[in-house]
């Protein structure tokens, strides 16, 4: 055989084992999209929670200097709308009642979204931010950061919200 062809014999030998590692190592790649846990915020109409909640208040007019309240409070999902910046926001009431009632009353509305990595609550006309995904135990965050500052909203200045 002349070294010519043998050349060209290797040549395109090469050329082949070149092409078929390009065309083996090229595949198509999935994107792995993050598992942001929003099932942790469960946002759909007809979701409700109920939770029991106790509150002890601290006062010198009180023969003990404190005294405990207690209720039961109904969260319901009621409805879904729009918001101005034309997000989604699920309507919800708020109701509450005394351990041993059983009829629940003073409805409150409110409103949740999730918008990203974190979740909005705006209630009262305060909007808060109670979580934020994927929830990691140790992460912290400013629930109360779109809660302005001034003398009648102190009490929620420099909260750390953690899990």
């Amino acid at each position: 055989m002349d070294s010519s062809l043998k050349f060209e014999v290797r040549s395109l030998k090469l050329c082949a084992g070149a092409l078929l590692i390009l065309i083996l190592s090229c595949s198509k790649q999935k994107t792995i999209e993050p598992d942001l846990m929003l099932d942790y915020y469960p946002l759909e109409v007809g979701h409700v929670v109920e939770y029991e909640v106790d509150s002890i208040i601290y006062n010198a007019l009180f023969t003990t200097g404190k005294d405990t309240f207690a209720w039961v409070v109904r969260e319901e999902i009621t409805g879904m709308d729009t918001d101005l910046a034309g997000r989604t926001i699920y309507i919800f009431e708020r109701t509450q009642r005394k351990p041993d009632e059983t009829e629940f009353r003073l409805p409150l509305v409110g409103s949740r979204l999730i918008d990203g990595s974190r979740a909005e609550l705006s209630f009262q006309n305060l909007r808060f931010v109670p979580l934020t995904f994927p929830p990691v135990v140790g992460k912290a965050w400013d629930g109360n950061a779109y809660i302005t500052n001034t003398d009648s909203l102190r009490f929620y200045h420099d909260w750390n919200y953690r899990l």
